[in-house]
Formats: structure tokens, C-alpha cells, sequence
């Protein structure tokens, strides 16, 4: 075999990212990867028997065109087909559980889930790996009801990403807050008592949404390392508008917020 061409008896090399993602798929599954770019990720999935049948969906032609040719040189036809689609909008119902969503800003994700609602189709899982916007994206998560199970946090190439594993509920939480946020809430209630610190429930909520609840629960070093690092930026941007005008106050208090909600996460590492 030319070195140039895949080898279709291993499974394809993933980066760490992807296959954090990968690890999140129940045995079994039957996946739609939307966005699938090269189709390396449901490559994998079918080669590991994680997959059962893989729809490899993304927008752009050019991607998708790699993404068939790859799933044909892995000989995987029967079990993967590539579908040009914007988002889930060529999904039929029941075609997956499962759904993977990967390397897209954490809007353009929000987008995907409002144009097409998973429950349409059936879905229950969804595993989503957001670029930015973390916060607003957990929000929204926590507001349409899907439910996060478990979250990674990684550092990758001198970059941060988290990975959230969620289940799709029938019912939309109103009132109530799932499970994953209150047990998140009651370590840091726990802690900030300890070290008679005050804090508010809405401050607390507003940790969660910020950094994970899985993640504030099961802290790693990656994640320590995050923080210190935001903690940093934070106090150079304040810094550079120590001396506030007018047009600089909201932009202060923002950071300042953000500086406080880090320092709360840091005591998890007191421990």
C-alpha cells in the first residue's frame, strides 16, 4: 500500500478533541455526525463498533466529497452514508440516537438545535464540542431542556475545549434544575461556607453556566490550568482600563465578574 493512502484495517488516527468525542458514544449507537468534515470521527465510531450505522451530514460539497471518498477506502459503505444537509435538516426521524456536533462556535450550534429540534427526529443523545460562546451555549442547554451528563475539559495544541455529553428530555426544566447543577452548586456552597465567603444563588448558577457543572464537580488540571490563565487575562484587560471612562464601565464590570466567578472555582483546587 502507498504510504499516501489509508490504511482501511486500523482505525483512523483521531486528535485528542475528536476522540474525547468519540469515547462519549454508547456501544451500538446509530449516529449522525453533523458537520463531519473529513468523516474521520463516524470512520472511527464503525471501525470500533461504537456505530452501528453513521450518517456523515455536512454543508459544504467540497468536505463532504473526502468525507465519501475516505468511507469508501475504509470500506465502509454498507455502514456509513454521506449526506449533504444544512445541520439536521435532512435527518429523518428515527434515522439516529445519537447526534455528534464538533468544532463549531457555540451561535452556529444553538442555530443547528433551534432550526431542527432533536425530539423531531428522535434523538436522545447529543454529543456537542462548542468553540466559544461556552457560557450562553450552556444556557441555552440548560433552558431547552437537554440535560448534560458529562463534560471533558482538554487542552489540545495550546487550546481549551470542552466536550458535553447531554441527554435530550421530553420535558423542558422550568423551575427546577437538573440534577448535574445542583450537586455542582451544593461542592461550591460547601466550600464558600467553609471559608465564610458570601454568595448568592444566582452568582452560583452563573458559575455553572460559566465553566460546566460536570467540570466544576470533577475538576482537572487542565481545567486549573484554564483558570489561571483566564484569571490572567482578566487582570490585564482590567489593567489596561484601570483609568474607567464612561465608555469603559460596563466592559470593567463584566471582567470584574468574570475574575470573581474564576477565583470561586479555584477553591476547588484548595482542596
Amino acid at each position: 500500500m502507498d504510504k499516501n493512502e489509508l490504511d482501511n484495517n486500523k482505525l483512523p488516527a483521531l486528535s485528542k478533541r475528536l476522540q474525547t468525542v468519540a469515547d462519549m458514544v454508547e456501544p451500538g449507537s446509530k449516529v449522525a455526525d453533523v458537520g463531519t468534515d473529513h468523516g474521520f470521527v463516524p470512520i472511527y465510531l464503525a471501525k470500533a463498533g461504537l456505530a452501528s450505522h453513521a450518517i456523515a451530514m455536512d454543508v459544504r460539497k467540497g468536505p463532504l466529497e473526502r468525507a465519501t471518498q475516505h468511507v469508501k477506502e475504509y470500506k465502509l459503505e454498507d455502514v456509513i452514508e454521506t449526506r449533504l444537509s444544512d445541520g439536521l435538516e435532512k435527518l429523518l426521524e428515527g434515522e439516529a440516537d445519537t447526534m455528534i456536533c464538533a468544532g463549531m462556535g457555540g451561535p452556529l450550534m444553538q442555530k443547528i438545535l433551534e432550526n431542527k429540534d432533536p425530539r423531531s427526529v428522535k434523538l436522545k443523545t447529543l454529543i456537542l464540542e462548542p468553540q466559544s460562546e461556552l457560557m450562553q451555549f450552556r444556557i441555552f442547554l440548560r433552558e431547552k431542556g437537554y440535560e448534560i451528563v458529562q463534560e471533558e475539559f482538554l487542552l489540545e495544541d495550546g487550546k481549551y475545549y470542552p466536550v458535553i455529553k447531554t441527554c435530550v428530555n421530553d420535558e423542558i426544566f422550568s423551575e427546577n434544575l437538573p440534577r448535574v447543577y445542583l450537586n455542582a452548586i451544593d461542592k461550591l456552597k460547601q466550600i464558600l461556607d467553609s471559608k465564610k465567603e458570601n454568595y448568592t444563588d444566582f452568582q452560583l448558577l452563573r458559575i455553572c453556566d460559566r465553566f460546566g457543572p460536570c467540570i466544576l464537580t470533577s475538576p482537572n488540571a487542565d481545567f486549573k490550568s484554564f483558570l489561571v490563565h483566564e484569571k490572567a487575562v482578566c487582570d490585564t484587560i482590567l489593567g489596561k482600563i484601570s483609568d474607567v471612562k464612561d465608555s469603559h464601565i460596563k466592559r470593567a464590570e463584566q471582567i470584574s465578574l468574570e475574575r470573581s466567578d474564576i477565583n470561586i472555582a479555584l477553591h476547588l483546587f484548595d482542596l
